[in-house]
């Protein structure tokens, strides 16, 4: 049984771009021609100018999943950022776990 797939999800960092931060020239046709056969969208801890460079027309995440940005608009359709208190909380946890002693230290998730 053949399987085709309906879309194609990629991140951009090591993995379609193997150096530097933005697209070589045969990356961005190797994924306009993979997006004129299914749905190309890209997703990636990559700021948002490094991910729009590709030129899809749908919806990218950038931002390590912060943004959703909009492909006419280059403006994010959707953002979700910490605020100071859930900032602050991380902080503290991070803090916490690296004063304790390596010895016994467990994981807390």
């Amino acid at each position: 049984m053949t399987r085709t797939p309906k879309a194609l999800l990629l991140d951009l960092d090591y993995t379609v771009l193997p150096t530097g931060d933005l697209a070589t020239t045969p990356v961005i046709e190797a994924v306009a021609k993979a997006s004129r056969l299914i749905p190309v969208a890209i997703a990636s801890g990559s700021v948002q100018d490094v991910v729009c460079h590709i030129g899809l027309m749908t919806l990218q995440v950038s931002n390590k999943g912060a943004k959703l940005v909009g492909p006419l608009t280059g403006r994010a359709t959707n953002l979700h950022i910490l605020g100071r208190a859930e900032a602050e909380a991380t902080v503290n946890t991070l803090q916490e776990v690296l004063a304790e002693p390596t010895a016994g230290r467990k994981a807390r998730y």
